[in-house]
């Protein structure tokens, strides 16, 4: 981390960093935070390609997403699981992420 002692870095607002946060305290990183996200950038950039030279790409920590069901769905946790596998496998995710220039990863 001593190579990025005083970079600034974007961040998402109101979001916590819990592997970076000790470094904002003490003020070795500069937080600048910014109301959007990641997904936010990849579409801005297709139209304003010029920020991707002003800006580099940090990976701090991935996450999981999850979702619940109701135990009054009428939905099954099975039938649920086959949709996502079955829109997954229709590459209709990769095709709206390429049409707004997402840098989205489908697993």
């Amino acid at each position: 981390m001593d190579e990025l002692k005083g970079v600034v870095i974007g961040t998402s607002l109101d979001y916590t960093y819990p592997n970076l946060n000790p470094y904002f305290q003490d003020k070795s990183l500069v937080r600048e935070d910014a109301p959007t996200d990641e997904v936010f950038f990849d579409y801005f950039k297709s139209n304003h390609p010029e920020i991707e030279e002003k800006r580099q790409r940090l990976l701090v920590q991935e996450y999981p997403i999850a979702c619940a069901i109701s135990p009054h769905s009428k939905l099954t946790k099975k039938e649920f699981d086959g949709a996502v596998q079955k829109l997954k496998t229709s590459k209709k995710l990769e095709a709206l992420f390429k049409k707004y220039n997402l840098s989205v990863q489908v697993l």
